[in-house]
């Protein structure tokens, strides 16, 4: 008797505990840091190693020389309302000031574990700057 009480309450809790881990995951450019940080390699999805985040972030700074600002930001899951697209722009236009890292445009790689996506956004100055494809 006691466990055909016990099992809802548990599957109960399993369920809570699964459906709250899904919100925890989830980001949104409010997450990130109001100007852009030093660092060109936001790895928040923690999926590259310490030697490919380290590869990635002396590429990116020597993409910097040719007056752009190149980050990458890894995620794990999007909030609810926003697409790879529309968390990109959001995230360009809270770090277009200038600041003491860069005054350089933006140019963003994106990528977000949960559904396996990626984009790559520019700021709107550099646009007319890149390459048509």
């Amino acid at each position: 008797m006691r466990h055909s009480k016990l099992a809802p309450i548990l599957f109960s809790l399993v369920t809570c505990l699964c459906l709250g881990v899904q919100g925890v995951l989830a980001v949104s450019p409010q997450d990130f840091p109001n100007t852009r940080p030093i660092p060109h390699v936001l790895d928040s999805a923690e999926i590259l190693s310490r030697s490919s985040a380290s590869a990635i972030e002396k590429g990116l700074k020597e993409l910097g020389e040719d007056r752009l600002d190149a980050r990458l930001v890894t995620l794990r899951g999007l909030d609810y309302g926003y697409t790879l697209t529309t968390f990109g722009r959001k995230l360009i236009d809270q770090w277009k000031e200038p600041s003491a890292v860069s005054e350089a445009p933006l140019l963003l790689f994106l990528i977000e574990a949960q559904n396996s996506q990626s984009a790559i956004l520019a700021d709107d100055s550099l646009i007319n700057q890149l390459p048509e494809s």
